[in-house]
């Protein structure tokens, strides 16, 4: 269990770091993604 809970919270810290170091920018890019395939 302590193996498993260790390893849950690397992925929540990599995802964290990764979410600061992108920044909001992921998100914006993913709705225009979004809505460039919604206007095809």
């Amino acid at each position: 269990m302590a193996y498993l809970y260790s390893l849950y919270l690397v992925l929540i810290s990599k995802l964290g770091l990764m979410a600061a170091e992108s920044g909001d920018e992921t998100f914006p890019n993913k709705e225009e993604e979004e809505e460039d395939s919604s206007d095809n």
